[in-house]
């Protein structure tokens, strides 16, 4: 009888553990379904002061698919002295970055972003990079880098 109690018990708990744990399920998406297509624009300008950079929000997903909103755009760079730089050597990136995007939803806010880096030091080489963030831990690869000597 006690060993009925027991296990009745444990097969309660088992199930309600599995009920409250499982959470709403929704349809199977494929990643390439939410990550944005890497941006295709990054430029910059140089002035006396400093670094501008702007780009063009992506649109689309890498399946093809609108995205329906932007939360971030993480912006990287490297710097080397040109007296150690080689240009067969692998660049290292670090984020400087993390610039709001659209949560409203991509298409309602296409005007080009921007983000300004100045106490640039002379005699160094830049280079910068920026990726889309669809939240967490969901990021498109990166733009193709620009670089100048500063």
């Amino acid at each position: 009888m006690k060993l009925k109690i027991v296990v009745t018990w444990a097969i309660l708990v088992f199930a309600g553990a599995l009920l409250v744990s499982c959470g709403k399920k929704t349809a199977l998406v494929p990643p390439q379904a939410i990550i944005p297509v890497p941006i295709s624009d990054l430029a910059y300008l140089l002035d006396e002061n400093g670094v501008t950079l702007s780009w063009s929000p992506p649109r689309l997903s890498e399946q093809g698919e609108r995205l329906s909103g932007i939360d971030k755009f993480l912006v990287e760079r490297a710097v080397y002295d040109l007296r150690d730089f080689c240009d067969n050597c692998p660049v290292r990136y670090t984020e400087v970055a993390s610039i709001a995007g659209d949560e409203s939803g991509v298409g309602r806010n296409q005007q080009k972003r921007t983000y300004r880096d100045e106490g640039l030091r002379p005699g160094h080489i830049y280079f910068y990079r920026v990726k889309t963030g669809m939240g967490w831990r969901v990021t498109s690869r990166p733009s193709e880098p620009v670089s100048f000597r500063w």
